[in-house]
């Protein structure tokens, strides 16, 4: 990794070690096991913490030691009924930059699964168990005398799958400091109504996702996630009318091209809650958007497959924000929503402007592309310039991969 930004220049060499395990057995079971260890050769942690996977690991972020990842999952299959545990990354939610339910953006989580599928229809309810935030420890964000609460996330999503596409009506609640919930583990309930019956301590949260294609070579994506609402206040930037959504057009072009645009919005206080272990994060992190609160984002891309089969892609991304206003000392003394680990205030504005706060302006421009030098053996490489209030990075990356690792 190489960078630059207001001429101070950083760079990073990290390399991986690792096995992958994946089979079947009776053509109902399967699984699959992948563990990597790595190390930062020399340059500046910071800067390999850009990508996620190495931002996100504690051992490297954290105890500033190597990086260690690892998935797996066990599953069994037979005819309709389909049942899985396992961490993993997620991407739930339809999109084209955005997965606003859950995405790559949180660290990999464990979760148990059952699901019923047919043709033309699914249904899936999953309990997540998601790392809940924690105080430091002597100045240690790891070891035996951390106390971390407990987290979890029950998630239930049932879909329509006509021969034009998939809509689909989901339904999530985080709760913590419990054990799991019987009530939540309910597969046939409705989540909403549960967590009043429980003395509205919870965090719900419902919507609805979609791919439509209306005619060959086109698709319509998109997903709305509802946090709460107040009908009465709609319009009106009642703070805790909290939703976000995405929409985006995927267009297939000749000569071995594809076309993608998306807008996406995340109003103000969305993902938060009264209570900070219940905000839509894992370990800190957004579960599913990659967009804060109080923002919205203009993405488009272009893809380019050379000979059929190795990709060149485009893409522009612009993001408005308005964050939080903070004094020198740190201490927050305007808050309009933008952090989804601090909830409204006595003493805070109830309604607010879209974009309230200190006004943060972001444009990408991205290009990457990637090459198979010879079997088992690819090249990737991957540009990215990106101006934020008119301060500009350049960020520059190779990646060698031996058997896709």
């Amino acid at each position: 990794m190489f960078s630059n930004k207001e001429n101070q220049s950083q760079n990073a060499l990290i390399g991986h070690l690792g096995f992958r395990l994946s089979g079947s057995i009776d053509e109902h079971f399967g699984y699959n096991l992948q563990v990597t260890n790595g190390s930062l050769f020399f340059g500046e942690r910071t800067l390999a913490m850009k990508d996620l996977k190495y931002g996100q690991n504690v051992k490297f972020s954290d105890l500033k030691n190597d990086v260690d990842i690892q998935e797996s999952q066990v599953a069994y299959q037979n005819g309709w009924f389909y049942a899985s545990i396992g961490r993993e990354s997620r991407l739930i939610g339809s999109g084209l930059n955005q997965r606003l339910i859950a995405s790559a953006n949180s660290p990999s989580f464990d979760a148990i699964s059952v699901a019923a599928k047919f043709d033309g229809f699914e249904y899936k309810f999953s309990q997540f168990s998601l790392m809940a935030l924690h105080e430091e420890f002597y100045g240690y964000n790891a070891g035996s005398f951390l106390k971390v609460p407990s987290k979890f996330m029950a998630f239930h999503r049932f879909s329509l799958r006509p021969s034009w596409g998939e809509i689909g009506f989901w339904e999530s609640v985080i709760y913590s400091e419990r054990g799991i919930d019987v009530a939540y583990l309910n597969p046939l309930s409705f989540f909403k109504s549960l967590e009043h019956s429980l003395r509205d301590r919870d965090n719900s949260a419902m919507g609805l996702d979609w791919t439509i294609r209306p005619i060959n070579n086109i698709q319509l994506k998109g997903t709305y996630f509802l946090d709460d609402i107040i009908f009465s206040e709609v319009g009106n930037g009642f703070w805790s009318n909290k939703a976000a959504f995405n929409i985006a057009l995927n267009v297939v072009l000749p000569y071995s091209l594809d076309f993608g645009f998306e807008y996406a919005r995340v109003e103000p206080y969305t993902f938060s809650h009264f209570n900070v272990q219940n905000s839509v994060t894992n370990d800190g992190r957004l579960i599913g958007s990659y967009l804060m609160p109080n923002s919205h984002s203009f993405f488009s891309e272009l893809n380019y497959w050379y000979g059929g089969r190795y990709p060149i892609n485009l893409s522009v991304r612009y993001i408005e924000s308005g964050k939080n206003v903070y004094d020198e000392d740190g201490q927050l003394i305007l808050n309009v929503g933008s952090d989804p680990l601090q909830t409204i205030r006595y003493g805070d504005a109830t309604y607010l402007n879209f974009l309230d706060g200190n006004k943060i302006y972001s444009t990408n421009i991205s290009l990457s592309s990637g090459v198979e030098i010879f079997r088992n053996f690819n090249m990737l490489f991957y540009y990215n310039y990106e101006v934020v209030n008119s301060v500009a990075e350049n960020f520059f990356r190779i990646i060698i991969r031996v058997n896709e690792f």
